[in-house]
């Protein structure tokens, strides 16, 4: 089938499902982020790692390199985990929805203020 080459190029792609948030200064390198989880500020996600869906990934927690991360883990404080099966996965997407709606809000207040800038100088 395929050549080493292409087994590299698709080590190279990051999938990232519906309704995930991946906020400033995160890295995410890993091969797979599930849907509706949530990859917190100066968070990384290792290379080749995989995460499941409705995952959360405190601030400054780490994901290892092709580690696995089952559906619905929380990690916190010193990369302790737990399971999160509280229901709430319609609420992450509608959490996540508004999100988006606000970061086109103030990138579409940040390109009118700049047209403004060009315009009077």
């Amino acid at each position: 089938v395929g050549g080493s080459g292409e087994r590299e190029e698709e080590e190279r792609v990051v999938v990232i499902e519906d309704h995930v948030v991946i906020e400033a200064r995160a890295t995410v390198e890993g091969r797979r982020v599930g849907q509706g989880t949530v990859v917190e500020c100066v968070a990384s996600v290792g290379h080749g790692a995989v995460v499941g869906k409705y995952c959360k990934i405190s601030p400054l927690c780490a994901i290892a390199s092709y580690e696995i991360i089952p559906d619905y883990t929380v990690i916190y404080g010193f990369n302790e985990r737990r399971i999160d099966r509280s229901g709430v996965e319609a609420q992450r997407v509608k959490t996540a929805e508004a999100h988006v709606e606000i970061l086109k809000k103030v990138e579409a207040a940040a390109k009118a203020a700049s047209s403004a800038r060009r315009a009077g100088g």
